[in-house]
């Protein structure tokens, strides 16, 4: 278990999000930050032109994101997002925390 407060969660909720932070470490520093964009439902264009990139090299790194969690679309990995931290359980996973203040 990766965080504190594991103990009140089930089995297949604890697997849930080992399987998220799993994911989540695989990526690289500019799909990290393309994912925390697109956890704030920034558009495409938006994100590049934060990031000062194409909007073709957003729908790469897009993509990359998507391969890398093993799912199919952005609202899969939305999906996964919810189903690994429900209600304010994510607060207490460091390894989530640190990820979204980078």
């Amino acid at each position: 278990m990766n965080f504190a407060g594991a103990s009140a969660l089930s089995e297949l909720q604890v697997d849930r999000i080992d399987q998220f932070l799993g994911c989540l470490k695989k990526l690289s520093a500019r799909e990290r930050t393309v994912f925390r964009c697109l956890l704030e439902a920034e558009s495409t264009r938006e994100i590049s032109e934060r990031l000062g990139i194409s909007e073709r090299t957003v729908e790469s790194h897009r993509e990359k994101v998507i391969q890398k969690f093993g799912v199919r679309n952005s609202l899969e990995l939305a999906a996964m997002v919810v189903r690994a931290f429900v209600g304010d359980r994510i607060a207490r996973c460091p390894d989530w925390v640190a990820f979204l203040c980078e």
